[in-house]
């Protein structure tokens, strides 16, 4: 039932050449079981903070139950571009960004009462934080991209993130650049985004270090 209602799903929000053996469509209600389990194939690849469970800071369960809230909260915000690809009525892939705008030592100022030694905590611990509300400037963050292990290899991937970027140029015109963050020890996942014009940023946000992930960013 569920494949059937995918494949109807597919053909009614994407046009798909009778050759083209995938497409890629907008997220919707009826694919979310599908999405939970690919991007739970292989967890410790795909979320962020693996680092945590290997140095045992966090526990396995704690690892997965704190993603599954991640995505329970993902699939219920509106203001997340969310696409997904399809092929043959079955989910294979996912992808999920959204536009936001950089820190300011300004703004944390504003919420928090530091004091000089704090302020220079979380500037050591911030690196790309600006230091006015004039400087931030807005930018889109790629938080997913997945594809179901046995659909990979086939350029699947690729185009999840190329369609991710001619969305975000028709949406956002005015956005100058997108930033993503990956498992340092996903190497085809960071091979895939060096081809692709991406590029490691020049100051790693140490909280990211310490779970073991790396900071990409591409001008638009």
């Amino acid at each position: 039932m569920k494949k059937l209602l995918l494949s109807l799903l597919c053909v009614s929000t994407a046009f798909c050449a009778e050759k083209q053996s995938a497409c890629i469509v907008d997220y919707e209600q009826p694919h979310k079981d599908f999405v939970m389990e690919i991007c739970f194939q292989d967890p410790l690849q795909f979320f962020g903070g693996s680092q945590l469970v290997s140095n045992g800071a966090w526990s396995m369960e704690q690892f997965i139950e704190t993603n599954r809230q991640t995505m329970e909260q993902i699939f219920a915000d509106s203001l997340r571009v969310k696409r997904v690809m399809v092929e043959s009525g079955r989910v294979v892939g996912f992808l999920e960004f959204f536009k936001t705008q950089e820190q300011s030592l300004e703004s944390v100022k504003r919420q928090m009462n530091l004091s000089p030694e704090q302020e220079a905590q979380i500037v050591a611990m911030m690196p790309n934080l600006k230091k006015t509300d004039a400087e931030c400037e807005t930018f889109v963050l790629l938080e997913c991209l997945v594809v179901s292990r046995d659909f990979r290899r086939r350029g699947y991937a690729r185009s999840l993130l190329n369609d991710s970027i001619e969305c975000i140029k028709q949406k956002w015109p005015m956005v100058k650049h997108v930033q993503l963050n990956v498992n340092v020890a996903n190497e085809n996942a960071r091979k895939l985004y060096e081809s692709e014009g991406f590029t490691l940023s020049p100051n790693q946000p140490p909280h990211l270090v310490m779970m073991g992930d790396v900071q990409y960013e591409k001008a638009l």
